[in-house]
């Protein structure tokens, strides 16, 4: 290791701005949370695999727990887990119209898959941040209706 020369850290004091150059920093991802609002019971155990036991290492992973449950006819079966493996908040729904009117007539059934197609480019560019962070969305039209997950 050895010192760095004066007259390069003077030249790193006195570049040239990131403006000047054109250059500019992106706008601020909106899908990903800030540490405040990421919460996590146990920090994610990094490093110490070798430190757990066998027991502790085959130990099953709790099933989420149901935490609304409107039956076979109800509206919602809603679950729950909290994440205390890695830290990573994770939320996956199921948003179903269910209609027969979308595939009534071959008509219909194009009018339908041009929106799917539709929708999809008009949602691209929003969606771009939301795949960034490691999220996703998927629109289809299915012969019993139309699905957002």
């Amino acid at each position: 290791v050895r010192p760095i020369p004066l007259s390069t850290l003077l030249s790193w004091r006195n570049c040239a701005s990131a403006a000047s150059l054109g250059l500019a920093y992106p706008r601020p991802n909106v899908f990903i949370p800030s540490e405040q609002g990421l919460r996590v019971k146990n920090q994610p155990r990094q490093g110490d695999e070798r430190a757990r036991s066998f027991q502790e290492k085959i130990k099953p992973i709790p099933p989420p727990s149901i935490i609304r449950d409107d039956g076979d006819e109800g509206r919602w079966t809603v679950y729950f887990k909290q994440d205390d493996r890695f830290g990573k908040p994770k939320a996956f729904l199921i948003f179903q119209l269910m209609t027969d009117e979308v595939y009534s007539s071959p008509l219909k059934a194009v009018l339908a898959t041009l929106y799917q197609q539709s929708a999809a480019d008009k949602l691209n560019e929003y969606t771009y941040d939301a795949n960034l962070a490691d999220m996703s969305y998927d629109l289809q039209v299915l012969p019993r209706g139309v699905r957002l997950t």
